[in-house]
């Protein structure tokens, strides 16, 4: 056996060690741990048909030899929706995401007809590196329209784990790049991919299995007790928190200083100890915090607005809902580490 297709073995067998959990367990319900999972699976059948490739199996078994890159057009989409998971935590799928399956669907039939022999024609490669540069590409730009956003509400850990999965998925079409290389060049770098694939499924898998490990028992697990007979399932939640999402960012809803559990809920349509399960087991934040956090953001963007100078610090506040000045320079200094004033000076003096 060689030292590819004992690598390539090695990364399969840890992917669906952590893959698979996560696709199959109760345990992990959010839409980004399912991706994550599914991601990770994919990637695992794809190093084990690598290994086939390479240890002379596909000879005997044609599909073998083409269907990692079947798989590839898989991976790629995959990678955007786990992204877009992450730093969009209420954006569910919906019926237009369906898109992202056409790669691998119109590649399946095709490549069918060629391993029962019913027609020559192969899976061109160019093609194939080419989609899945444009899906790193959109992966890219969700990660960075939501991790590097100074409204983003997605924990640091999370967000950074998209980066790193990003950058190395980049590096593995780089790895495949080299194949359009010329025989002999193409030769030095054989063993790239399965490389750098068997080495970000053990470092993101193993990361991936602990923060949903972590999510689980984080701040949802003194909550899951209190909320077992809930009818606030992951669809349900999923639709709720993009209304609550939009609630906030379009309409602005947090600028009112008077909001509660009670108000928040009727404007989302849903039953108060609904609302409270959302916040507390899938945001992981009371409202207090929640509303604190956006408002504080909110606030931030009227002191660095030129247009707002004439305004004083307090009168930003109110706008951005606070009710009074002590609760907003609380909040301010405890998100920020500075006041209101040296926050809006700096900008002047940078």
């Amino acid at each position: 056996m060689s030292a590819s297709v004992a690598v390539s073995l090695v990364g399969a067998g840890f992917g669906m060690l952590f893959g698979i959990p996560l696709l199959a367990s109760r345990r992990f319900t959010t839409l980004a741990d399912r991706l994550f999972g599914a991601l990770v699976v994919v990637a695992a059948l794809a190093l084990v048909a690598i290994a086939a490739e390479r240890s002379g199996l596909a000879a005997d078994q044609r599909w073998l030899a083409r269907v990692d890159f079947v798989l590839a057009l898989a991976i790629s989409p995959l990678l955007y929706l786990y992204v877009r998971a992450l730093v969009c935590p209420g954006k569910g799928l919906r019926k237009p995401d369906l898109v992202h399956a056409v790669p691998a669907l119109a590649a399946a039939g095709p490549f069918l007809a060629w391993s029962f022999g019913v027609t020559s024609w192969k899976l061109p490669f160019a093609p194939i590196l080419a989609i899945q540069l444009v899906y790193a590409g959109l992966a890219a730009a969700a990660y960075w329209r939501g991790g590097l956003s100074d409204r983003s509400d997605v924990p640091a850990a999370t967000r950074h784990l998209a980066g790193v999965l990003v950058a190395l998925v980049a590096l593995v079409h780089l790895g495949q790049a080299l194949r359009l290389l010329p025989p002999p060049t193409r030769g030095q770098f054989h063993e790239v991919v399965p490389l750098l694939m068997t080495a970000g499924l053990l470092t993101l898998g193993g990361f991936g299995f602990v923060r949903a490990l972590a999510h689980q028992a984080g701040p949802a697990g003194p909550h899951r007790a209190r909320y077992r007979k809930s009818s606030l399932d992951g669809d349900t939640a999923r639709e709720a928190l993009a209304r609550l999402d939009a609630l906030m960012t379009t309409g602005k809803a947090f600028r009112d200083p008077a909001l509660t559990l009670d108000g928040l809920a009727e404007k989302l349509s849903l039953p108060r100890h609904q609302l409270s399960q959302l916040l507390n087991q899938h945001l992981g934040t009371p409202l207090v915090d929640y509303l604190s956090h956006l408002r504080v953001e909110d606030a931030k963007t009227g002191l660095l607005d030129p247009a707002n100078d004439a305004y004083t610090i307090e009168a930003v506040a109110r706008d951005a809902g606070f009710a009074s000045r002590s609760a907003f320079y609380a909040a301010f200094r405890q998100a920020t580490g500075q006041t209101p004033t040296a926050y809006r000076r700096a900008r002047g003096a940078g």
